[in-house]
């Protein structure tokens, strides 16, 4: 096993670790849905590890911690929708950020918009399934997602200056021509 696999495999459970407890400690103050506790860790991994592990770890989150703690639960079908939330964000930040180079910010707002999307058609099949409005429920569950869009604007750059200070380098970022330039003329 190369050392960037073990590295990788190490981060899988951390990261999938902290989108289990930290949602915990936002519904104890009752701000879970609105702060999507659970996509910050995920979103994390994406920027340092592959997407096929980031993807991993965006399913496997919210399925263990909905078969573990009832949240976010199972039936309704929650829990499988962040799946497919949680698994997009991942890879798309991975294979953006990592593979083509984009800014954080925007592989971050790319990854988030296609998120928000699922989220609303996932939340609308749900709601028509239960015979309630599903126009009304898609809206509203987008739209009380946004704070935690912005939380993750806030607190992705932090952690990830953070790691690159005292590690002195983001695995497996590969480095774009024009970054690959600069770095000769310096």
């Amino acid at each position: 096993m190369r050392e960037e696999e073990g590295r990788e495999i190490v981060f899988a459970g951390l990261f999938t670790a902290l989108a289990f407890v930290i949602p915990m400690l936002f519904h104890a103050v009752n701000l879970g849905k609105i702060f999507l506790p659970m996509f910050l860790p995920i979103a994390v991994a994406g920027f340092l590890v592959s997407w096929k592990i980031a993807a991993t770890v965006g399913i496997i989150a919210p399925l263990l911690s909905g078969l573990l703690t009832g949240m976010p639960p199972l039936y309704p079908p929650i829990s499988p929708l962040m799946s497919l939330e949680g698994g997009f964000l991942g890879a798309t930040i991975s294979v953006l950020y990592r593979r083509y180079g984009w800014p954080w910010y925007l592989a971050l707002a790319v990854a988030n918009l296609g998120e928000r999307l699922i989220s609303g058609a996932g939340m609308y099949v749900i709601a028509e399934w239960f015979h309630l409005p599903g126009v009304l429920f898609s809206v509203v569950n987008v739209l009380l997602g946004l704070p935690g869009v912005a939380m993750q604007f806030i607190f992705v750059p932090i952690f990830l200056g953070l790691f690159e200070k005292r590690y002195g380098f983001l695995p497996g970022r590969q480095e774009t021509s024009d970054e690959r330039c600069k770095n000769r003329i310096l």
